[in-house]
């Protein structure tokens, strides 16, 4: 029974307090691709090499980071403030490749911007160190 006892310890959690201990980590892997303006909300982006549906995901990611060390700075992200961080300069793809990424359950509309979904953040991350990785092992 104390083996029981020590499995549900670890699998029923606190949703808060297993998203502040998760919170570090992906931090740090976003941190090798972008930082936040901490008064604008606005994301720069390091890599440049990182392709336009690459970029607008990090930018979902990095706002919803943002957002849970600073609740001034919205998740929420509109067509503008994604084309200022990724220097996609047509809407029309901003839009394109929001409306995949919303197909994919990558994020979703809220008002007028758009947000991700919290599972999401490590899925995206990950996969951009995957595709990128030998472009950061070179730094």
């Amino acid at each position: 029974m104390p083996e029981l006892e020590n499995l549900k310890k670890k699998f029923l959690v606190n949703k808060g307090e297993y998203e502040k201990e998760k919170l570090p980590t992906l931090i740090e892997k976003a941190l090798a691709y972008c930082k936040v303006d901490n008064e604008s909300g606005t994301v720069t982006i390091e890599n440049s090499k990182l392709k336009n549906a690459d970029k607008i995901k990090l930018v979902l990611v990095a706002r919803f980071l943002a957002n849970k060390l600073d609740a001034k700075i919205s998740a929420s992200v509109n067509a503008n403030e994604l084309t200022v961080s990724t220097g996609v300069t047509d809407k029309d793809v901003v839009y394109a490749r929001m409306s995949e990424l919303i197909k994919q359950r990558v994020c979703f509309k809220k008002n007028d911007g758009y947000e991700l979904y919290p599972y999401q953040a490590s899925l995206v991350l990950d996969k951009l160190s995957l595709r990128y990785n030998e472009d950061q092992n070179a730094k």
